[in-house]
C-alpha cells in the first residue's frame, strides 16, 4: 500500500522544483530526502544558489523532526557552501507554497 504522505511529499518537491525552473533556475533534486536537503537551485548572473527543503501539511513546516537543531545543521550546511537556506511550506491549504527565508524560521520550537 503506498504511503500518502509521502507521495503528496514528492509531488510537493517536484512542484516547487518547476516553480524555480519557470523562473530560469537549474534546479536537483534530492530524491528521498536522504541528502542534506530535498532541492538545490542555481542561476547565472549574480544569483546565489539556494537550498531548498520543501515541507507540506498543515500542522507547519517545524514538525515531522524538523525541530530547531535540524534547522540549525541545514542552514550551517547551506552556509558552508556559500548558499541560502530557505524552507518551501507548501500546506494543503489551495494558497500555494510560502518562501521562508533563515529570518522567518523560529528561533526555538515551533
Amino acid at each position: 500500500m503506498p504511503n500518502r504522505n509521502k507521495q503528496r511529499g514528492t509531488q510537493r518537491e517536484l512542484d516547487v522544483k518547476r516553480i524555480y525552473e519557470k523562473r530560469g533556475y537549474t534546479v536537483i533534486r534530492s530524491a528521498g530526502s536522504m541528502g542534506a536537503a530535498d532541492l538545490v537551485a542555481g542561476k547565472a548572473g549574480g544569483y546565489v544558489t539556494q537550498l531548498i527543503e520543501v515541507k507540506s501539511g498543515k500542522r507547519g513546516p517545524w514538525t515531522g523532526g524538523f525541530n530547531a537543531e535540524a534547522r540549525a545543521e541545514f542552514a550551517e550546511r547551506a552556509k558552508k557552501a556559500g548558499w541560502l537556506p530557505v524552507v518551501v511550506w507548501w500546506p494543503y491549504d489551495r494558497q500555494g507554497p510560502r518562501f521562508l527565508p533563515e529570518e522567518a524560521w523560529p528561533e526555538n520550537g515551533r
